[in-house]
């Protein structure tokens, strides 16, 4: 009996052993799923959130004292500052000196005045000089890709950052220093005083100027047509930044150059001599880009007489 209780004793014992074992590599495991877990959730949640090739954007809206509720649910749908900051994106509206106040008591987002401009509707006059200002000022080293877009569009921000990460390279950094841009944008405005076009440098920039959107053609016989492709302004518009600073600066030019009172045409007259750029993108096709950028977004009700989208999709 006293053998038979050692044996027993024993095999219990081996049996103890066995689960503190099994209970200290578990434990050891679970240490280990927590340390790995954090980082692991921080990379799945950045590969989510923002691309490898993450792009600034900036997206301009035309504004004044008869899109003020508009502007409200713009906030409020898809242009929250904090959410465009985490996105490494910004909205600015462009406003007359006479509509500014009104503008900025109707939003968070900033608001930059266009001094020159008369009148905000119909755009023209407000698109060239927006385009001006951000070829000479700081603002325009701050961004990648700049979407000019309407009061009642819809922007899906982080699917339209995967579209540009995917489909255009970055655009090259801008290495001036304080004191060499206050010299430039004094020396240009002395220029613009003598109605002289500033002298732009010679460099080779081909690769780095994008205009695209929804593509479309003038019609025959009328003010609209032009040369070539340009880009409807109500799906929205994209330039890259070299492309805004390129059109920005030729803006007399491109003024006398106007046929029609419209401004996503003459945009497209200007892109196309100043810059010989069309509507378009050579790694995707017209079909698509229409699909991107449209109009009409039907799951609004059809009595918001919400007319536009720049609604881009994932790239799938």
């Amino acid at each position: 009996c006293f053998a038979a209780c050692r044996n027993r004793l024993a095999l219990l014992s081996l049996i103890l052993l066995a689960l503190s074992a099994l209970l200290l590599h578990h434990i050891h495991h679970n240490q280990q799923q927590q340390q790995h877990y954090p980082q692991q959730h921080s990379n799945q949640q950045q590969h989510l959130q923002q691309p490898a090739k993450f792009h600034r954007l900036l997206i301009g809206i035309y504004a004044d004292s008869s899109v003020l509720e508009r502007l409200a649910a713009i906030e409020e749908v898809w242009a929250q500052p904090e959410r465009l900051a985490a996105l490494q994106a910004r909205l600015v509206y462009f406003a007359t000196a006479a509509e500014a106040e009104r503008v900025r008591a109707a939003t968070r987002n900033p608001v930059v005045v266009l001094p020159h401009v008369r009148v905000a509707y119909p755009p023209q006059e407000m698109m060239f000089h927006a385009l001006e200002h951000l070829s000479r000022t700081p603002a325009q080293a701050s961004f990648d890709y700049f979407l000019r877009a309407d009061s009642d569009s819809y922007v899906a921000v982080p699917r339209l950052q995967h579209f540009l990460a995917t489909h255009l390279p970055p655009q090259p950094p801008i290495k001036h220093t304080a004191a060499e841009e206050q010299e430039e944008q004094q020396q240009e405005e002395e220029e613009l005083e003598e109605h002289e076009e500033p002298a732009e440098e010679e460099v080779d920039d081909r690769g780095l100027l994008f205009y695209f959107g929804s593509p479309a053609r003038g019609r025959n016989g009328s003010a609209l047509v032009i040369e070539t492709d340009y880009c409807m302004g109500g799906p929205g518009v994209v330039l890259s930044r070299t492309a805004v600073r390129r059109l920005g600066r030729a803006r007399r030019t491109c003024q006398r150059l106007v046929r029609s009172i419209h401004e996503d045409t003459e945009l497209g007259r200007c892109a196309w001599h100043t810059a010989a750029l069309t509507c378009s993108l050579p790694s995707v096709d017209a079909f698509r880009l229409r699909s991107l950028f449209f109009q009409a977004f039907l799951l609004l009700p059809p009595t918001n007489n919400a007319s536009s989208a720049a609604n881009v999709a994932d790239d799938k």
